[in-house]
């Protein structure tokens, strides 16, 4: 399996069989000794719980399993995580969007939805996906500890994008080796998701396009949602603004690009990456030079893809979704965002989401 395998050319019950094998060869199974039946059952909980959007759907997790995949196997960076941390970094990344209604955390803060009103304003999706995910594994008796997995889910808010930058540039500078102490590896851990979770921009160009298609498209809707509500439009949000390539090469060079290079100082295969980035980069400089302001999607409402066609709301503030009723008691933000305040920290969701 490689990173240049494109989920979205699978129906679901054969990325159902992707998924099971991924995570059989990297024996999370018997790490966690659970059965084939008892992931599979859960696998297609999580795909119902995720909502039917262009871009936050079951698809973009599976694809970041299968990005992931590619880098413990292929990058090499299995050899500094436990078994046990790399079985929750993979039920992380198939969950870490689940119930993402497709407009992001501002959006939510913005139009006081009830969210964000549940989440205090703080990491809102995230805190809502990591609810979601501990019920199903409670459900299905798949994981009793799930520190890390908050932890990990957490950070995909990308708020915390230029603290994972910092902690990249940390580890590089600490001692590179097996030997490595257990909040070593978690931040590892956190690192490679969020890397996941960006990578669009550094898959093959057909790979690449076809995510930003889906992204730029719900970025677009939301900016007309905000317009609707009376709202200021979202930096990248904004279809009389901005094109699908200006959003993409912004999104590139002030994000993924920086990140990547620091990564490869961790993980030096990492650097076929970079040239792939700045391959893609060129498709984007022609295509920013050829389209007409926002002329690249236009105001279509369907987005078709291999598993059948979504059909976007008419009215995006329908969309809007309520908390999830849990059974317990207790991010793309934007396109580019500003580095976080001294105060952000990755625990403040958790002690505020169930105070």
């Amino acid at each position: 399996m490689t990173e240049e395998l494109n989920v979205l050319d699978y129906r679901r019950t054969d990325l159902y069989g992707h998924l099971l094998g991924i995570f059989t060869k990297l024996n999370i199974l018997s790490t966690l000794n659970i059965t084939a039946s008892q992931l599979l059952d859960f696998l297609i909980d999580v795909d119902v719980s995720y909502h039917p959007t262009p871009y936050h759907s079951f698809y973009h997790a599976a694809d970041i399993v299968v990005i992931l995949y590619y880098m413990l196997n292929e990058l090499d960076a299995k050899h500094y995580l436990t078994n046990k941390q790399i079985a929750v970094l993979m039920i992380s990344a198939i969950c870490h969007d689940i119930g993402h209604p497709g407009f992001n955390n501002d959006f939510q803060t913005k139009t006081k939805s009830d969210l964000a009103s549940y989440y205090h304003n703080q990491s809102i999706l995230e805190s809502q996906s990591i609810d979601i995910t501990i019920d199903l594994l409670r459900k299905h008796s798949l994981l009793d500890e799930t520190d890390l997995l908050q932890d990990l889910i957490l950070a995909t808010d990308m708020a915390f994008h230029y603290d994972l930058l910092e902690d990249v540039n940390q580890l590089e500078e600490e001692t590179w080796s097996a030997g490595w102490n257990d909040d070593q590896r978690r931040r590892f851990a956190r690192i490679l998701l969020h890397a996941a979770d960006i990578s669009n921009t550094v898959r093959p160009w057909p790979i690449s396009k076809q995510w930003s298609d889906l992204i730029v498209r719900e970025f677009f809707r939301q900016g007309d949602a905000e317009k609707t509500a009376g709202l200021t439009v979202s930096t990248g949000m904004d279809r009389d603004l901005d094109t699908q390539a200006s959003i993409s090469l912004r999104f590139t060079e002030g994000i993924v690009q920086p990140y990547f290079q620091s990564l490869a100082t961790l993980l030096p295969k990492a650097r076929r990456w970079l040239v792939a980035l700045e391959e893609n980069k060129v498709h984007w400089q022609d295509l920013k030079a050829a389209t007409p302001l926002a002329a690249s999607l236009g105001h279509d409402t369907r987005v078709s893809m291999p598993a059948g066609t979504i059909t976007v709301l008419s009215n995006p503030l329908q969309h809007l979704i309520k908390p999830v009723r849990i059974m317990r008691t207790s991010s793309h933000s934007t396109a580019l965002v500003s580095p976080p305040s001294s105060e952000l920290k990755r625990s403040h969701s958790s002690s505020l989401r169930h105070s």
